[in-house]
């Protein structure tokens, strides 16, 4: 089982929204125990809302009020957009991370060479969450200090350019009674919180981030009324400060963005009308961003986490619960240029199938997850070569083992994804090379 995990937001909000990321609007009291001590992983659900067979979101998981991060995913992290060599690497392997705690999760994962690299996450040290960013050197995986400006912090999505590093997330200084937006800046040398915006008089949270020094986006979800309601949120920066710029909120009670690149953002939302949980892609189109239809296979549940590419094709990756079968399977959704449609996408057969993060391209590209049968967790790890998505097999080090975030290496064939382990007393990082 998940046992706190993607939850970016403090646990004591990420109780119900997600499977993998929600996070409800519990009270601080009552969510106080560390991450290891977290009741199973489940899909990515509206704040305290149960998901079908009984699962109320994974009680720790990263990401969006009761949703679990689902990089989420949330959550989930978006890759920059740029080319992906055909060349396919072939096996994953681990690397060994730093832990500088008891309890410690990765959720987002950005790279700009095979010398540079960063995660970021977070770590909590018996009393209170904070920030955690690692760097990879070219040889080692290493712990960079990072501002943790309130008593509970964390990190959810990381974007960099070979000039600049964002790290979004949500920090509070109340004991988790509201929570405000939470953005890092790399400098070359230190990271600096940067001065963003909060519309959300309760809570605002930002899971996913994209772009560089002179534009990036960052996407989340915010509320006005303690949770009861669910507006998404986009901030801008335009090269000298983050500002908020209007996006649709399709339902009158949740909506939430997970995953972003410069020009698609993904989540969910919750169709009144229907009664049901669907896909939520939004498209900037140079002026505004817009929804874009986009397919939801269940009468359940539908969620979005991942998103990666551009306006000629693009990948976004999550889950849906099958009705018939009584499971939550993968979903994968290509963008071809004119309209989203699902395509096929394995599921190892276990009841419980998440797909977080997404990297790559066209020819090449990798999907990442976990499985859940009721007891354990264990990675999940899907390619695309071209004409079809497959599993192929990858590492497991602990009785649950969740992968996250995902992002290509330029230039090369080679993917990072990280995570994070639990075996029942302590939650380690996890990094995996392919």
């Amino acid at each position: 089982m998940l046992r706190g995990k993607l939850s970016i937001l403090p646990y004591a909000i990420s109780f119900a929204l997600v499977a993998v990321l929600l996070v409800g609007a519990v009270p601080a009291s009552a969510a106080r125990a560390p991450l290891g001590a977290r009741a199973p992983l489940g899909p990515l659900l509206p704040p305290g809302l149960a998901g079908p067979g009984g699962l109320s979101g994974p009680v720790g998981l990263v990401g969006l009020p009761g949703v679990p991060r689902v990089s989420g995913a949330v959550h989930a992290p978006a890759a920059p957009v740029h080319t992906v060599p055909a060349v396919r690497c072939s096996s994953w392997n681990v690397v060994p991370s730093p832990n500088p705690s008891t309890y410690n999760i990765l959720i987002g994962v950005t790279s700009t060479s095979s010398t540079n690299a960063w995660a970021v996450g977070y770590t909590y040290n018996g009393s209170s969450e904070q920030t955690l960013t690692e760097q990879w050197n070219g040889s080692s995986w290493n712990v960079v200090s990072s501002p943790s400006p309130g008593q509970y912090n964390f990190l959810e999505g990381v974007a960099s350019t070979a000039s600049n590093v964002w790290a979004v997330g949500a920090y509070s200084n109340n004991g988790g009674s509201t929570y405000q937006t939470l953005i890092e800046q790399w400098n070359g040398s230190a990271w600096n919180v940067v001065s963003s915006p909060n519309p959300g008089s309760s809570y605002n949270y930002l899971l996913g981030v994209a772009g560089g020094i002179k534009h990036a986006w960052a996407v989340g979800y915010y509320s006005n009324n303690s949770g009861s309601t669910w507006q998404t949120l986009i901030e801008q920066w335009n090269g000298s400060s983050w500002n908020v710029v209007s996006s649709p909120s399709p339902s009158s009670q949740y909506n939430f963005l997970i995953g972003v690149t410069k020009k698609w953002a993904v989540g969910y939302y919750y169709n009144t009308s229907t009664g049901t949980y669907q896909t939520l892609i939004e498209q900037w189109n140079g002026s505004s961003w817009n929804v874009v239809s986009s397919p939801s296979p269940s009468s359940s549940f539908n969620i979005l986490y991942g998103v990666t590419g551009g306006l000629k094709n693009a990948w976004a990756v999550g889950y849906y619960y099958n009705t018939s079968t009584g499971t939550y399977q993968t979903l994968i959704e290509q963008w071809n240029g004119s309209s989203w449609n699902v395509v096929s996408s394995p599921n190892p057969g276990a009841p419980y199938n998440f797909l977080l993060g997404v990297a790559g391209g066209l020819k090449n590209a990798w999907a990442v997850g976990y499985t859940y049968n009721g007891s354990t967790e264990q990675t999940l790890t899907e390619q695309w070569n071209g004409s079809s998505w497959n599993i192929v097999s990858s590492p497991n080090l602990s009785t649950d083992n969740i992968l996250i975030g995902v992002a290509h290496v330029p230039n090369t064939g080679d993917f990072w994804s990280v995570g994070y382990t639990y075996n029942g007393s302590t939650n380690n990082t996890l990094i995996l090379q392919c």
